[in-house]
């Protein structure tokens, strides 16, 4: 492992941060769910798509990230 942690230092910083960002935005998009399901108007689930959509786009990024960093150290 500590290998891996040598080859990956900048990537690695960079996949926590986004990773981080990413969890936390699921956080909120799962709290809003809940709420725009339960007492949401129409208008309410109108937004929550745009949302959903600009967060699903943020979560590939340390998503992807992770694969470059795999397929780089197992070729």
């Amino acid at each position: 492992m500590e290998h891996i942690a040598e080859l990956t230092h900048l990537h690695d910083e960079i996949h926590t941060v986004t990773g981080t960002i990413a969890i936390l935005l699921m956080f909120v998009h799962a709290s809003w769910a809940i709420w725009t399901y339960v007492k949401g108007s129409a208008k309410a689930k109108k937004h929550f798509n745009r949302f959903s959509i600009v967060v699903w786009c943020i979560w590939l990024i340390p998503y992807l990230i992770g694969v470059y960093m795999g397929m780089r150290l197992h070729p």
